[in-house]
């Protein structure tokens, strides 16, 4: 066995994304042996054959894809702000560091331009017909960035989710796809959502954030859960972070520690109403915080931006009896506009 060692600039440039980490938002602590040992192999590998730990990434992707798709469409009348949710994750070629891009461009025949890494199932893009590899050369007749530079760069991708984002609002879009060497167009349709992307990002530390528009998390993240719900649950409260526009608050009031805490309590609150309504078994939420709690919370040595690992648990409990009630009534599973802490 090869022995590796891992630099910061190359773990943090395998795809170069957007790290724009809502400070409210949970942090992790700890290294993931998952980007280790990929990271490893694709070092030392000598055929540019996509590898098995590569693609365990790629499945990473599209799990967290998966329950962003079902969280963001299926709540899309909790939020204010809309967006068309494809079911399509992208990557390109020139997010990947340099060093690594022999390894992944059996994935890339079309150069720099944007191609589909996977489709979620029942997904509009699964729908309409988009397959792993395909190529995105033009939307709507208006072309798309194509570009590698010597630096790991998230733009092309970033170009074409927006887009997709601009050009399918309530509308079908027409794509010009590379597939296999030929050139085809399709109609890709989309569902209404709420305004967020969801996306695995790179980095040593364990975390998970949103800023507005993205939910992000490490792979190290995404393996702290121990099943789907424990996933969605973490995934759902990032994702309330953008439906309650928290960063926007509290770009606005300052984020001083009441106000970070205020925050972080509404998202775990109506992240269990939206983690519910998408179908995922609440009932996990308080083993998952209880683990995540124990593992990460400072205690008396917490800077107080976050609950007790008590009052966590004791909002996570009163969330779940007030949603019990309302199924029970058969009330609408609508959050309350305040709540207690």
């Amino acid at each position: 066995m090869v022995p590796c060692h891992f630099g910061v600039s190359l773990m943090d440039g395998i795809w170069g994304a957007p790290v724009a980490l809502f400070k409210g938002g949970v942090n992790l602590g700890g290294m993931r042996r998952l980007f280790a040992s990929l990271l490893c192999v694709l070092l030392v590998a000598a055929t540019p054959t996509v590898d098995p730990g590569l693609e365990a990434l790629f499945a990473l992707d599209q799990r967290v894809a998966t329950i962003g798709y079902r969280l963001a469409t299926v709540n899309v009348d909790l939020c204010d702000k809309h967006a068309a949710q494809t079911g399509m994750i992208l990557h390109s070629l020139g997010q990947y560091a340099p060093e690594i891009r022999k390894a992944v461009a059996p994935r890339f025949t079309a150069g720099g331009y944007p191609v589909v890494q996977s489709v979620v199932a029942d997904s509009a893009a699964q729908r309409d017909g988009l397959l792993p590899d395909d190529a995105i050369l033009a939307v709507n007749d208006q072309p798309v960035l194509n570009l590698v530079t010597d630096r790991s760069d998230y733009r092309v991708v970033r170009h074409a989710e927006d887009s997709l984002e601009t050009a399918s609002a309530g509308q079908p879009v027409r794509l010009l796809v590379l597939r296999g060497g030929d050139k085809r167009t399709l109609i890709l349709t989309s569902a209404a959502g709420c305004a967020s992307r969801f996306q695995i990002i790179p980095g040593r530390k364990l975390n998970a954030s949103a800023d507005g528009t993205y939910v992000q998390l490490t792979g190290n993240a995404a393996n702290f859960a121990a099943n789907d719900d424990e996933l969605a649950m973490l995934i759902a409260h990032e994702f309330a972070h953008n439906v309650r526009h928290h960063r926007t608050l509290l770009d606005r009031i300052g984020r001083n520690r009441s106000a970070v805490r205020e925050t972080e309590a509404d998202a775990d609150y109506w992240g269990l109403y939206l983690l519910v309504r998408a179908g995922y078994d609440g009932d996990r939420a308080i083993r998952f915080w209880d683990r995540f709690e124990r593992k990460t919370n400072a205690g008396i040595l917490a800077d107080g931006t976050h609950l007790s690992r008590k009052a966590r648990l004791g909002l996570a409990r009163f969330t779940l009896a007030e949603i019990a009630e309302k199924k029970a009534r058969k009330a609408p599973l609508i959050p309350e506009k305040r709540r207690p802490l």
